[in-house]
């Protein structure tokens, strides 16, 4: 992209910052110059950059967390006898 390009995508959609983006998935701009009704959509990431997704299983028992001080503590499950 051109700095032409980048400078009327920030006129059209204001700072980047503007957008916060909570998910996994790029934030795509569109072209204002194609469509001068654009607004951000979400796109997907290329295949390659989904081999390694996020852990999310905190309900089997398998994830401890150990703080600096040696206690211990269980993410969103009861805490197990052994550790209290």
């Amino acid at each position: 992209m051109s700095k032409q390009e980048a400078l009327r995508r920030w006129d059209h959609y204001g700072p980047g910052g503007q957008y916060k983006n909570k998910l996994f998935k790029p934030l795509l701009f569109p072209d204002p110059a194609k469509n001068p009704h654009a607004m951000p959509v979400y796109g997907a990431l290329p295949k390659f950059m989904m081999e390694i997704e996020p852990f999310s299983d905190f309900h089997n028992g398998i994830v401890k967390v150990i703080t600096n001080n040696g206690a211990h503590a269980n993410i969103i499950i009861k805490q197990s006898p052994e550790f209290e």
